[in-house]
């Protein structure tokens, strides 16, 4: 358990208003809703699910950090969502009640409210705001999953390294709290070749790096507006 309290019901419902499914909704709506969640906190390298878990329940990141991933057999990972509070971990799954290879991970202390399957489905048709904004979030997903495929095929590491961290920028500013692990597993390569290429970008002068911690000094230079959109 971390030191994270569990939240009230008005709480809550503040969760539901902040969030990119949610916005837009009454507040009778938003604490109907949240009278039928449940907040469950988790410390810093809990699962909040595994791979393969049945999906019973719509998951939303109320405070905190967590990453959703998926590993080979062979144990390499790639991590495609980084959810901060607002942001849905299990969208796909939650409507189409199969379970997915994806595993969800807190990375710093984090709250993440519950919401049973039937529940939330039943809340969704009844409000069609929720449909188009969550049509909008997945749709935001695969275009990037697309970019991020491309990026495989047709980028190197170096390149492959500064459209991460222009992502990461553009999401948590200038100071970037993640291990070289953590970015390897973002960019889809070896510890090793990403070390390889942040030492690069340190020589450049455009970032400087201590443990865990990357700077990012010149963002302008990270831009590519040939390439698609990264949403992590």
């Amino acid at each position: 358990m971390n030191g994270i309290g569990m939240l009230g019901l008005d709480e809550m419902a503040v969760v539901f208003e902040q969030s990119i499914c949610f916005r837009g909704l009454k507040p009778q709506a938003r604490h109907a809703m949240a009278a039928k969640a449940i907040s469950i906190p988790f410390a810093k390298g809990d699962t909040i699910f595994h791979a393969n878990d049945p999906q019973r329940h719509f998951y939303l990141v109320a405070k905190g950090l967590v990453r959703v991933s998926i590993c080979s057999l062979e144990g390499h990972r790639l991590t495609y969502l980084l959810a901060v509070a607002g942001e849905p971990l299990n969208l796909v799954s939650t409507f189409s009640k199969k379970p997915r290879m994806i595993e969800a991970r807190a990375m710093r202390d984090s709250m993440v409210v519950l919401l049973k399957q039937t529940d939330f489905i039943a809340f969704a048709f009844q409000h069609p705001s929720v449909i188009s904004a969550i049509i909008t979030v997945l749709g935001n997903a695969v275009d990037s999953a697309n970019s991020r495929i491309l990026d495989m095929v047709g980028k190197n590491v170096d390149q492959r390294m500064r459209r991460i961290l222009h992502a990461l920028y553009l999401k948590f500013g200038p100071t970037l709290r993640f291990t070289s692990i953590e970015i390897a597993e973002m960019i889809g390569t070896t510890v090793e070749s990403s070390l390889r290429a942040l030492s690069k970008l340190r020589k450049k002068g455009l970032i400087t790096t201590q443990r865990s911690r990357i700077d990012i000094l010149k963002p302008e230079a990270f831009a590519d507006s040939d390439s698609g959109m990264l949403w992590l």
